[in-house]
C-alpha cells in the first residue's frame, strides 16, 4: 500500500541576522502559537512555481526593506515579572 503523505501547511519564515540594519518591529514579545499579522516590504529576488510531482509548490524570496509584526495585544503593557514568567513557560 502507498503511504499517504501528511498535508504540509503553507509557511513563511523570517531571518534577521544580528548584523542586519533591519530590526523587525514587534518581534520582542512574540511567542509560539500567537496569532499575528506581518507586514513585510522589500524587493522580490526569486520566484518559483515547482510543478515537480513530489514537491508541487510555489516559493518566493524577498530581500526586506521593512518588517512589522502586529499581535492582537501589541498595545498591552506587560510587567517585567509577567514577561519573565511567560518566557519560563516557553523554555
Amino acid at each position: 500500500m502507498a503511504t499517504k503523505m501528511p498535508k504540509e501547511p503553507a509557511t513563511i519564515s523570517g531571518h534577521f541576522p544580528k548584523s542586519s540594519k533591519l530590526k523587525p518591529k514587534g518581534f520582542t514579545g512574540m511567542g509560539t502559537d500567537d496569532q499575528v499579522t506581518v507586514i513585510a516590504k522589500g524587493k522580490v529576488k526569486r520566484v518559483e512555481d515547482n510543478a515537480d510531482r513530489w514537491d508541487p509548490s510555489k516559493r518566493f524570496t524577498i530581500h526586506l526593506t521593512s518588517c512589522e509584526i502586529l499581535t492582537p495585544d501589541a498595545n498591552k503593557k506587560v510587567s517585567i515579572e509577567d514577561a519573565i514568567k511567560s518566557s519560563e513557560k516557553r523554555v
